[in-house]
């Protein structure tokens, strides 16, 4: 009984270490194709990196990081066609949350003329949580959806207490660069542009320069600039902003995409800039300078 009883120990222990070779023979062949097929994306050969991920989504069909690498291939390849059903397999496997990535891959179905999978994912960045309405309403790419029958119902879900143009700023209180506490109410009376930037935004900074200018002109009559800062290390904040000699009130929290007042206005891309009258309503969404000192020239030098 008990070589008997050995014996199948034997075996199970044989069957198990067998399946450990196998499972870990397969697990080599997947670093291996995916270091390949790395390498070879990162030596321009894009062509034949997508080969090889081809080849292994017959093996591993659901597999995220497989798909996701697949779909940022193509995406980097601009064959929108094939990356737009790639996302949806991938949005099958793990559903895309990002209000940002979903307002993306509306404008890339826009792109391809598909006008009811652009609707689609325009109803994902709804469900996904986006605030910020101006995007479909000002950007011209977005406005080829306006016909489409659902486009009115999904502007009002998103305007439901949301930041926008006519509406009242939303308040925040913070520390600034200066060491000093402000809220926003502190500035009513006040025409303030409330810029979202970060250090590695270049349009960000190259738009300082007509900042500046327009700062020095009508700081006096009642203009005022906040920054809020999106990079994390404060410190190289503040030496970027003595080096350039920015002469406005900044905000830097420290908490990269994370910041408060950020996730409070939704602000989805950079550069975002919002001017808020003297009233505290949001008068002016976009991030074109020239835009911007037209406003400000209506609001100041109008007679």
């Amino acid at each position: 009984m008990f070589k008997n009883k050995s014996f199948k120990i034997l075996i199970v222990f044989s069957i198990l270490l067998s399946c450990v070779v196998v499972f870990a023979g397969t697990n080599d062949k997947y670093t291996v194709s995916m270091n390949e097929a790395k390498k070879l994306k990162d030596a321009g050969k894009q062509e034949e990196a997508l080969n090889i991920y081809k080849e292994m989504l017959k093996e591993y069909p659901e597999d995220i990081e497989l798909n996701k690498s697949w779909c940022l291939l193509l995406w980097d390849m601009n064959k929108n066609e094939e990356l737009l059903e790639a996302l949806l397999r991938y949005d099958s496997l793990k559903p895309i949350k990002s209000p940002y990535t979903s307002m993306k891959i509306t404008g890339l179905a826009i792109d391809n003329n598909q006008i009811d999978l652009a609707m689609k994912w325009m109803e994902r960045t709804v469900e996904n949580g986006t605030l910020n309405f101006q995007k479909f309403e000002i950007d011209e790419k977005f406005q080829v959806l306006k016909n489409q029958p659902k486009w009115g119902e999904l502007i009002q879900r998103i305007k439901v207490d949301n930041v926008g143009l006519s509406k009242k700023a939303k308040d925040f209180t913070a520390t600034f660069i200066d060491g000093k506490e402000y809220s926003l109410s502190d500035f009513r009376g006040k025409v303030v542009l409330l810029d979202f930037w970060s250090m590695t935004c270049k349009p960000c900074v190259q738009a300082f320069p007509v900042f500046k200018e327009l700062y020095n002109k009508y700081h006096s009559k009642g203009f005022e600039i906040i920054g809020v800062n999106l990079n994390e290390d404060i410190e190289k904040v503040k030496n970027f902003l003595k080096d350039n000699e920015i002469p406005w009130l900044n905000i830097a929290e420290g908490k990269g995409w994370d910041s408060k007042i950020k996730n409070l206005y939704n602000m989805q891309w950079l550069p975002s800039i919002w001017i808020i009258d003297g009233e505290g309503t949001l008068i002016y969404f976009g991030d074109r300078k020239e835009q911007i000192k037209d406003k400000l020239i209506s609001i100041f030098e109008s007679d």
